[in-house]
């Protein structure tokens, strides 16, 4: 089971499509204005996208979307991060505090790969709604571009295209470990055109009278 780990800031997790749009601590290009309190580097200097996610990553609830146009990303705190598979969508775990890294693997295996619909988490349902269209997305440091992460600093999340909700729960299997859980769950389709019923052909007149059938 694959961990990955930050050098101390948060996570962001961007469709896959967009992974070159997220410009990390970098200045922002193209005129791109970011609005944020948090500032790694001068005060003085504009706004980064990895100064909105350390905003976003703040209290109360330690975690939140990050908009941009054309799609929405989730900023998740520092802290051990991987991922199962589930029914509909897929679980981000975020490990905040474990006895070892075997240990956190075995709750997952054992317990969120099989059995998460029979535990008593209580979710949470946010407005915050994460959209790919190449079935993928990307976890990895905020603080780097999307294409110039650190070895074993990304982590593919692989699933269907689609639009995905987002909830959140916090998960205490035992007394040494901690997590925070993010399910994302595919939305059903709506909208659309209306499907027309096509007009039944009319009945053709056979030439040669039927048989009757004998039951």
């Amino acid at each position: 089971m694959k961990w990955i780990g930050t050098n101390g800031g948060p996570y962001i997790v961007v469709p896959g499509e967009h992974r070159e749009a997220w410009e990390g601590a970098d200045p922002p290009t193209g005129g791109r204005v970011v609005h944020a309190e948090f500032r790694w580097d001068a005060e003085s200097n504009p706004a980064t996208d990895y100064d909105e996610a350390c905003d976003r990553t703040e209290a109360p609830d330690w975690f939140g979307p990050v908009k941009r146009r054309g799609f929405t990303a989730l900023a998740i705190p520092r802290g051990a991060l991987t991922w199962v598979p589930r029914p509909g969508g897929a679980i981000l775990v975020h490990c905040d505090t474990t006895p070892s890294p075997a240990h956190a693997s075995k709750v997952v295996r054992t317990t969120l790969g099989s059995k998460i619909r029979d535990e008593p988490v209580r979710w949470r349902q946010t407005r915050t709604v994460l959209e790919t269209t190449s079935g993928k997305f990307v976890a990895c440091d905020g603080a780097y571009s999307g294409t110039a992460q650190p070895r074993g600093m990304t982590l593919v999340i692989e699933i269907r295209p689609g639009a995905y909700a987002v909830a959140v729960a916090d998960y205490e299997p035992d007394a040494g470990t901690q997590m925070r859980l993010f399910r994302l769950t595919r939305k059903a389709r709506t909208g659309g055109s209306p499907k027309v019923a096509k007009r039944a052909a009319p009945a053709k007149h056979p030439r040669k009278a039927t048989k009757p059938v004998h039951r």
